[in-house]
């Protein structure tokens, strides 16, 4: 079996206010070229096709002609798409029966449906067939088998048995999938797990998102691959921008990555990658198919100075240079009043995209810019104006002034006496 791997499309995405649809249109072209020289039978699709749960009318246009034009491009290929944490399960799945005319499979959410039992009793359960889709080739072979998983946060995984403690409810839920594949795969056929999540051993560290590294580095919302169970010959994951095989895991996980840059820390390529499996229990076989960049992301200067030189530093930015800028400034206090305006000014007449002013405040470079960790406990033991004092900390890079810390220590006073009042 022949799979096309792709993820986090992110479609409706803006970068510092300005329409990506013709960036979006491109790799659209690029991968239905793919599509028609490789011949895939199947184009999985691991989450986030959405930037956001309610994409405009417009962005829904996009997703709808693209996936058309991808049919048209490769009429023997089949599609799954699942949703990812970005996208609403229910609004993708929209007119999924619609979607199955052209080989379109959507899985947006887990379902329960109800079960009658020998002895009568109507039990719900979690409907885990609909998450198997077989691949058929034109002809009518059955080439394997994909078990698509949307993103489910770890808490609302299903408890499958009526006694599976939270925290082992993932792992179940994968494995209970596995094992129903396993009773239909009576002719050891290719399967393909799809998932939506980050897992232990990823490198997160071109994600867009700050907080998102944060969180998946300190394991807090990372999964182990001994959670995801057995029976699959090949995990394709999204959710992480960064193209990449998880490390130990034997080549069986993969991340896609991102289509586009969604952020300046994504300066990677960008990539969708080609699997093939010979049969059930064989290594797959990679290859990637480097995406172009229609306007990459560029950060400048490369370390950051004073307004001024930094300035000037646009000067050197060919004419010609289609890109998405943002301007690294090296702070004490506050950026002159017409900061914006004049970035704007020193770039007239060049095809840079000016997104914003990146401050990097002199004192919190010298302490690498980390805020401490604290845990629930910590925050709940500080009073609102420490927490203020430690936001201000961290977002100037200095402390907060007297006259201010004085007003909010009186608005927090007037609280207190309406509350007791």
């Amino acid at each position: 079996m022949k799979i096309l791997h792709t993820s986090d499309w992110h479609l409706g995405q803006s970068l510092g206010g300005y329409d990506r649809t013709e960036e979006f249109k491109d790799f659209f072209r690029q991968i239905e070229g793919i599509a028609a020289a490789e011949k895939p039978d199947v184009l999985v699709v691991a989450g986030d096709i959405y930037d956001n749960s309610m994409p405009s009318a417009a962005v829904q246009n996009l997703y709808v002609d693209s996936m058309l034009s991808l049919h048209r491009a490769c009429p023997s290929m089949q599609v799954v798409v699942t949703a990812g944490n970005h996208d609403s399960g229910l609004r993708l799945e929209i007119g999924k029966d619609l979607w199955g005319a052209f080989g379109i499979h959507v899985i947006g959410g887990l379902r329960r449906v109800e079960r009658r039992l020998p002895s009568g009793e109507v039990r719900m359960e979690t409907d885990l067939e609909r998450h198997i889709v077989e691949i058929v080739s034109d002809s009518g072979q059955l080439k394997g088998y994909v078990a698509a998983v949307p993103f489910v946060h770890a808490v609302n995984f299903p408890d499958l048995t009526g006694d599976t403690p939270a925290g082992e409810r993932p792992r179940r839920f994968f494995q209970a999938l596995l094992d129903a594949v396993s009773r239909r795969n009576e002719k050891g056929l290719p399967v393909v797990m799809t998932a939506h999540l980050a897992l232990l051993g990823g490198d997160f560290s071109w994600h867009a998102s700050a907080a998102f590294r944060k969180g998946v580095i300190g394991g807090e919302e990372c999964m182990g691959f001994e959670s995801m169970g057995t029976g699959f010959d090949y995990l394709a994951l999204g959710h992480i921008h960064k193209a990449q095989a998880v490390p130990g895991t034997g080549g069986r996980a993969r991340y896609s990555g991102s289509v586009v840059p969604v952020g300046f820390e994504e300066t990677q390529p960008h990539s969708v990658s080609l699997v093939e499996i010979d049969q059930h229990g064989s290594q797959p076989e990679v290859e990637l198919f480097p995406l172009r960049t229609l306007l990459p992301v560029l950060t400048l200067p490369e370390q950051p100075l004073p307004f001024e030189e930094a300035l000037a530093s646009l000067s050197a930015l060919p004419a010609e240079q289609a890109c998405y800028l943002r301007l690294q400034v090296k702070m004490k206090d506050f950026l002159p009043a017409n900061s914006a305006e004049r970035v704007v000014a020193a770039l007239e007449g060049k095809k840079a995209r000016y997104c914003y002013i990146q401050p990097v405040f002199e004192k919190m470079e010298a302490e690498s810019g980390r805020r401490p960790d604290f845990t629930a406990a910590q925050i709940s033991r500080q009073s609102p104006v420490e927490l203020a004092k430690a936001y201000y900390r961290e977002k100037q890079g200095t402390e907060m002034d007297a006259d201010l810390t004085g007003l909010l220590e009186q608005v927090c006073r007037e609280l207190e006496q309406e509350k007791e009042g």
